[in-house]
């Protein structure tokens, strides 16, 4: 089965951080650079998930399990962004 260029599955790295409280949303592919939005389900848990510089290798090599060309993982994460 054939990858749409705009597509990317995201089930490897969903399965792995949904134990975690952690739902990932894929904003933009850029080639094969992935921009995705993570999300907490639980936000009392926030510090339970690793910090972004740490989940995003982890999550490239999740995705490159069904997407191997895939280069480079950003990930907007919403504890970043609070004052």
């Amino acid at each position: 089965m054939s990858m749409d260029d705009r597509e990317l599955d995201l089930s490897p790295a969903l399965d792995v951080l949904d134990a975690d409280g952690v739902s990932l949303e894929l904003v933009n592919l850029d080639g094969e650079v992935a921009h995705l939005t993570m999300h907490l389900v639980d936000p009392e848990c926030a510090d339970c998930v690793l910090p972004r510089e740490y989940l995003e290798p982890v999550v490239l090599e999740l995705l490159r399990t069904s997407r191997p060309s895939l280069r480079t993982v950003h990930i907007s994460d919403p504890r970043e962004q609070q004052p």
